[in-house]
């Protein structure tokens, strides 16, 4: 609805600040908003890469102006949002597929044991940028920068084979040479034997999280909180209602509204 604060904010592709919901000529106001006595409220656009997922927006009953800090961190909160969702409908499509493997949304790598790649699914494929062709063979350090080569060899193939499993964080290189902070998990692979026969991990590009910690203090609480929930894979609805009381504590505000697109 074109003349809804949420079709506003479609059409518009940008964040919207309302300062009086009362006398805002732009749209016509949300009856349940100006039920509740809302007067002024900022909404953004959850984003994905294809198309709109929703809006999201924060409302006080009091006037108030939202300032460019306040839209900006209601933007990184609905980036989050847009990945759990994104996130969730990747997983359902691999559950409705036979090659999970290759239709999950992280970055899955195998390789020997001497760390050449030997499996490279499409997650891999958009998160660094080469084909399984270009990757296949390879040994594993071409995904990372010159300087993070001893790193590699020491701290994560070197740890593993000693641990069996391993988690950290650390800086990767996609194929156009941008470097990017990424959460890996990864384990040794073993035949029925128990021999180990090379090793496996998933890649997840972190940026959004990094990107939140330069938020300030309060904000970055609940910018974690959020990013935390979404690693554990929680219920989708669940979260996003965590979302929405956190974004209306660091506001303050009085409500917090979502519109979601089908």
């Amino acid at each position: 609805d074109a003349g809804s604060q949420a079709g506003f904010t479609l059409l518009s592709n940008e964040a919207v600040v309302v300062e009086d919901l009362r006398t805002e000529s732009r749209f016509t106001g949300p009856p349940l908003l100006l039920d509740h006595d809302v007067v002024s409220g900022v909404s953004v656009i959850i984003s994905a890469r294809d198309r709109p997922f929703g809006i999201l927006g924060a409302h006080t009953i009091s006037k108030r102006k939202f300032d460019q800090d306040s839209v900006d961190f209601l933007q990184v909160v609905a980036n989050v949002l847009a990945t759990a969702i994104e996130r969730k409908s990747a997983e359902e499509e691999s559950r409705r597929q036979a090659q999970i493997l290759s239709q999950i949304h992280d970055a899955v790598v195998a390789t020997d044991l001497d760390a050449h790649v030997t499996s490279w699914n499409r997650g891999a494929v958009r998160l660094f940028g080469y084909s399984t062709k270009e990757a296949i063979g390879r040994h594993i350090s071409f995904v990372y920068p010159e300087d993070m080569r001893q790193f590699l060899e020491e701290k994560i193939i070197g740890a593993l084979k000693e641990q069996e499993v391993l988690e950290t964080e650390v800086q990767m290189r996609r194929k156009s040479g941008d470097r990017f902070d990424a959460h890996l998990s990864l384990s040794m692979l073993r035949d029925n034997d128990g021999k180990a026969t090379g090793m496996i991990g998933y890649s997840v590009d972190i940026t959004a999280r990094k990107q939140a910690e330069q938020v300030s203090r309060g904000q970055t609480e609940v910018l974690l909180h959020s990013l935390n929930a979404l690693t554990t894979n929680p219920d989708l609805d669940t979260f996003l209602g965590e979302v929405l009381i956190a974004v209306t504590q660091v506001f303050n505000a009085h409500s917090c509204s979502l519109w979601l697109y089908g």
